[in-house]
C-alpha cells in the first residue's frame, strides 16, 4: 500500500518493510497462509491503537481518533476468548497478530477477516458510564462469534454457500460457550434456550435445512448451533471435543463441506453418524 505519510495502513499480517517515498509511505506485508479471497483486509487511516498481547500473538484494539479509551472492555475480551478457544480446540491460533477494528459506518456488523476483524463503533467500543449491561453482553456476544470464524471459517471455509453453516452455526454455538466463562452458566442456559426456541420455529418442512443452496438467512446460524449441541449430548463431551479437533486439524487451510464433519467424527468415535445427519 502506497499512503499518505501521515496515515496507518493495516492487513491481515504484520507489516514486512515499510519505506518513506518522497510524501508517501510504502507499507509491504507479510505474506498470509492460505485462505478464502473473502477473507482479504486492507484499512488505511487516522488510526489510534490499545494493545495487548496472548503469548507472542500482539492483540490491538484499533479505533478512530479519541476513541480508544473507550476500548478496554473489548481488549480485555478478546484475550481472554483467544485463550479460552486456543485451550478448548487444542488448536493454537495461527497468525502472529490480531487486529479488532472499530468503524464508525459499517453496514455488516462484523466481518471475521483473518487477522484484521472489522467491527461497527457501536459493536466494539464500551463506556462504562454511559452504556448498558445489556451492550457489554452484546459486544461480548459478537467479539466471541467472530473469534470463533478465525478456526470457523479462516483456518478451515466452507467448500460452497450450502455448508455455509459449517461457519456460521459453529461459530454462533462456540460464542455461547466462551459467554458462559465470562457472564456465568445461568446466562448461559437463558442464551441456549432462545435458540432452542428459534430452531423449534424452523422446524417445519417449508423452511430451509441447515444445509441447503441458500445461506442469507442468520436464522439457520441458531437452528445449527442446537444441532450441535445435541451431536454433543449424544457423543459426550470428551468424544465430541476429540472429533472437533480431528475435523479442524485434517482439513486445516482447506474447504470443507458437511460430509467432511461426519467423516471426521466417524473417524474418531470408530462408528458412523449417518443416522444423526438424516
Amino acid at each position: 500500500l502506497l499512503i499518505d505519510k501521515h496515515l496507518s495502513a493495516i492487513s491481515n499480517m504484520p507489516e514486512k518493510s515499510i519505506k518513506k517515498i518522497n510524501s508517501k509511505t510504502l507499507v509491504e506485508f507479510e505474506r498470509t497462509p492460505i485462505m478464502s479471497t473473502y477473507l482479504l483486509y486492507l484499512g488505511v487511516g487516522e488510526f489510534e491503537f490499545l494493545e495487548d498481547k496472548l503469548r507472542n500473538i500482539k492483540i490491538r484494539l484499533v479505533t478512530t481518533k479519541g476513541k480508544k479509551k473507550n476500548a478496554k472492555l473489548s481488549l480485555e475480551l478478546t484475550k481472554k476468548f483467544l485463550a479460552e478457544y486456543e485451550k478448548y480446540f487444542g488448536i493454537k491460533y495461527p497468525l502472529p497478530k490480531l487486529d479488532m477494528l472499530a468503524i464508525p459506518d459499517f453496514a455488516a456488523g462484523a466481518m471475521e477477516n483473518w487477522g484484521a476483524i472489522t467491527f461497527r463503533e457501536t459493536i466494539l467500543l464500551y463506556n462504562a458510564k454511559t452504556s448498558s449491561t445489556r451492550t457489554k453482553q452484546y459486544i461480548a456476544e459478537v467479539i466471541s462469534h467472530e473469534l470463533a470464524h478465525q478456526w470457523f471459517g479462516n483456518y478451515i471455509t466452507s467448500r460452497t454457500s450450502s455448508h455455509h453453516w459449517l461457519q456460521e452455526s459453529f461459530a454462533t454455538y462456540y460464542g455461547y460457550m466462551v459467554e458462559k466463562e465470562f457472564f456465568g452458566k445461568d446466562y448461559f442456559d437463558n442464551t441456549r434456550k432462545k435458540a432452542k426456541e428459534k430452531s423449534l420455529k424452523e422446524a417445519l418442512k417449508n423452511n430451509n435445512p441447515i444445509a441447503c443452496s441458500y445461506s442469507g438467512s442468520v436464522r439457520k446460524y441458531p437452528k445449527g448451533a442446537m444441532v450441535l449441541d445435541m451431536l454433543k449430548y449424544i457423543v459426550g463431551e470428551e468424544e465430541y471435543r476429540k472429533s472437533i479437533k480431528h475435523y479442524l486439524e485434517k482439513h486445516a487451510y482447506e474447504n470443507v463441506d458437511s460430509e467432511d464433519l461426519l467423516i471426521a467424527f466417524h473417524e474418531t468415535l470408530g462408528y458412523s453418524l449417518d443416522w444423526f445427519w438424516e
